[in-house]
């Protein structure tokens, strides 16, 4: 049996540091023994946004537009809602609804 490099790491302990620190998104990567992976999938280390948004997106965000700036990359935009709300819900419930199905 071969040991690959991520049986062999260790995760982050709770709580503990970030490698990126204040910019952390909590994604999840450095709680897991993929913690190596870190350095090539964290946006935030090495300023690397732009680039990965051109390898998931074919583009970066354009910083001279306002809804690039707010929502990052994106092919279109539709805005929905729900005619009769979840009761309890934060909007309408629309998210909830689309995670149900």
């Amino acid at each position: 049996m071969s040991i690959t490099p991520q049986s062999k790491a260790k995760a982050l302990k709770l709580r503990s540091n970030r490698p990126d620190k204040e910019l952390c998104s909590e994604r999840g990567l450095c709680d897991t023994h993929y913690v190596h992976h870190g350095k090539e999938a964290c946006a935030f280390l090495n300023r690397q946004i732009s680039k990965l948004e051109e390898i998931a997106h074919g583009r970066s965000r354009n910083l001279n537009d306002e809804n690039d700036l707010c929502f990052g990359v994106y092919q279109s935009m539709t805005e929905v809602r729900k005619k009769q709300p979840i009761e309890g819900a934060q909007w309408t419930g629309i998210v909830s609804l689309l995670v149900k199905c």
